[in-house]
């Protein structure tokens, strides 16, 4: 028999100084469980309220969200939906922002990379008001781009971020993604090799186990090697899809994490079947299964 569960306090840490996140909830995962969302039309919009009603239900602490307009809404506005059902906004995602408005911290042409450096700015005053933080994925630039270039680029935008961020106090995290769609950043030690040149502890990188079982040649190794350097985990399956719907071993993965002594969260991203509520349900009883040994004695 698997022990009972208790309702506890978690304390999610953002490493080096950023602050403590604090929520209650249920032990039914190895860590904190969030799910990136897209920004609704209306953030009383009855669908999206579902969704967090079902998230609560589930016994997720919190959520991504991937906003377009940083600054169309008062930060207040975001909380209250939230609130209401026990849960907080962790981290702002920028994938949509920079599709509608085709940013890039990397382009060649400094126009963009300005306006994108506009924006960013935007997203961390947000980010800071919400006691949040932000997250920079498909904003690093796109796939196909000189590479020395776009390093050079990416490298002169981070510059200006710098200390923009350190205003804000507020975490920041380079996402590693796959090299079919980005060019920069697309294994951990190179995004962490990127960022070492700042000595900003704001700085952190992201992993994605779907970006990583493409990357990296054992990507548990490489969790292993950059121990300390993320604050959360994106989850999802090798095939995009949520945790659960693919052949990815999360069981394992769970377990290297607890023996890091991982201080964060981990948030569910990724592509979603025709009905997000189910696949939500079904995700979340994968990772608490996953979950189960490390949580409970026999």
């Amino acid at each position: 028999m698997f022990g009972i569960m208790t309702r506890v306090v978690t304390r999610i840490h953002f490493p080096r100084g950023e602050g403590i996140i604090e929520m209650a909830l249920s032990r039914r995962y190895a860590f904190p469980l969030a799910a990136q969302l897209a920004m609704p039309p209306r953030l009383d919009d009855p669908g999206f309220l579902t969704l967090l009603d079902t998230l609560e239900r589930l016994g997720f602490c919190g959520i991504e969200l991937n906003i377009v307009d940083f600054d169309s809404l008062p930060p207040e506005a975001y909380l209250d939906p939230l609130a209401k059902r026990h849960l907080r906004l962790l981290m702002i995602a920028t994938g949509a922002c920079a599709k509608k408005k085709n940013l890039s911290l990397s382009s060649p042409d400094q126009l963009v990379r300005e306006q994108t450096l506009r924006e960013m700015e935007k997203c961390l005053a947000l980010a800071s008001r919400l006691e949040a933080g932000a997250i920079c994925g498909f904003i690093k630039g796109m796939a196909g781009q000189d590479r020395g270039q776009a390093l050079k680029n990416f490298r002169e935008s981070l510059a200006r971020l710098d200390s923009i961020v350190r205003r804000f106090q507020t975490p920041i995290l380079i996402e590693a993604t796959n090299h079919y769609e980005a060019t920069l950043a697309n294994t951990l030690a190179e995004t962490a090799k990127i960022l070492d040149g700042f000595d900003n502890p704001h700085f952190h990188i992201l992993p994605d186990t779907y970006h990583m079982n493409i990357e990296e040649a054992s990507p548990l190794a490489a969790l292993v090697a950059q121990e300390g350097r993320y604050v959360s985990i994106h989850v999802s399956d090798n095939n995009r899809r949520f945790p659960g719907f693919g052949a990815l071993d999360f069981r394992t993965a769970l377990a290297i994490l607890e023996k890091l002594r991982f201080p964060g969260f981990m948030a569910i991203e990724g592509r979603a079947g025709q009905d997000i509520l189910e696949d939500l349900a079904i995700s979340a009883k994968h990772l608490e299964e996953a979950s189960r040994p490390l949580l409970f004695e026999d």
